[in-house]
């Protein structure tokens, strides 16, 4: 059986991070269709690469105050070889504008769930980055029906007094009001519709953070889709807490990646791409 962790935000590595280039450049050309879909009052990005392969596509759910390109760079040109690929991006990330509308990880899961109907997808497998992981999950557990399988790394499920490290939840709370990492906040100038929200939106991810109540041991088991739980094993999330969220899945697989932290889809993405497309083609086997 697989073995991985969670955490939460990139604000708390602010050197990690490498902006890049577009993500036709990224996944060699592969961009088959973009562009947005209006949905529940907010225009929504998505880019489909990989549309010439045939299965379920998996759809790529980024981390907070980044976009596809940030989190996902260095795998999607990997993942695009064998699968199609949904990459999508929130409200006030990357392309999606900030809208008058509180962040929670349940109305991105509804807006997520939403535009995949829109597109077409009757049922997708996830994986989710951070934030991204917390819509996933919400999205298995609110749209079971569009959910084949999921993956999550950087995640957390229950409050961040208890779900992350104590050094993890003071880095989050010092989040200040003037956050602006150049490596987030250049890409969010170059890519936003309305730069001038950031300020905003770092608001806007720090009181969801704060607010989240976590998910009950009944929603977990509720969750019946496959669903993997990966981590470096220097996450900012408690791994005691990621392990008794695991025994709590039904069909439930755990992956903690040694020598490795919150950026584990950037820094290690060859582990990350290993385990993840072990977990996609064969489930929670070994």
């Amino acid at each position: 059986m697989i073995t991985f962790v969670i955490i939460v935000l990139e604000s708390m590595f602010p050197g990690r991070i490498n902006a890049s280039e577009s993500s036709e450049q990224i996944a060699g050309k592969a961009v088959e269709q973009s562009g947005y879909a209006e949905v529940n009052g907010l225009r929504m990005y998505y880019e489909i690469h990989g549309g010439k392969h045939c299965g379920t596509p998996l759809v790529l759910l980024h981390g907070s105050f980044m976009d596809t390109e940030s989190s996902f760079g260095k795998l999607l040109p990997e993942l695009v070889r064998h699968r199609p690929v949904i990459a999508i991006e929130q409200q006030g990330h990357g392309r999606a504008a900030d809208i008058d509308r509180p962040l929670s990880y349940e109305q991105m899961a509804d807006d997520t769930a939403e535009l995949l109907q829109q597109l077409g997808v009757a049922k997708a497998d996830f994986f989710g980055w951070s934030m991204g992981g917390n819509i996933a999950t919400q999205v298995a557990i609110r749209h079971p029906e569009v959910v084949n399988k999921v993956a999550v790394t950087g995640s957390f499920f229950g409050p961040i007094q208890t779900a992350f490290t104590e050094e993890g939840y003071k880095g989050f709370t010092a989040i200040p009001d003037d956050f602006a990492p150049p490596v987030l906040k250049d890409a969010y100038d170059k890519l936003s519709p309305k730069p001038e929200r950031w300020p905003a939106v770092v608001s806007k991810v720090r009181q969801m953070g704060l607010a989240y109540k976590g998910l009950s041991d009944d929603q977990l088991r509720g969750i019946q889709a496959p669903f993997m739980i990966m981590a470096g094993d220097q996450d900012t999330v408690d791994l005691i807490h990621l392990v008794e969220t695991y025994k709590k899945l039904p069909n439930g697989a755990l992956a903690i990646v040694p020598k490795s932290d919150h950026f584990l889809p950037v820094l290690g993405y060859e582990q990350v791409l290993q385990l993840l497309e072990h977990f996609l083609d064969h489930g929670s086997d070994p």
